[in-house]
């Protein structure tokens, strides 16, 4: 069996789409990144996965349905995310709510 290790040299050489970057990789990185600055930045409870996860939910509803984002044209993932459904499929029942 690999270890992880070897696993994960395999995925940065070959990776699976076979030119060595795994797909996503940039958008998960920047996830990453936000969790650091705005979530364990700020967070400084207990450091039990009860404790951390009910924060952490908390931080993923405020971060996906509250906080705008400049890349999202100062809206939030949610209102992004039903501004191109809407785009997508102008019949649906959320565009007559625009």
């Amino acid at each position: 069996a690999r270890t992880g290790a070897s696993r994960s040299r395999s995925c940065r050489r070959e990776g699976p789409s076979g030119d060595g970057s795994p797909p996503f990789g940039r958008d998960v990185e920047r996830a990453n990144r936000s969790a650091r600055i705005e979530f364990w930045n700020r967070y400084d409870g207990p450091l039990t996965v009860a404790d951390v996860a009910a924060k952490l939910a908390d931080y993923e509803f405020f971060h996906n349905y509250v906080r705008p984002h400049t890349a999202l044209d100062c809206r939030t993932p949610n209102e992004y995310l039903v501004h191109i459904e809407d785009h997508a499929c102008p019949d649906s029942p959320s565009s007559e709510r625009s």
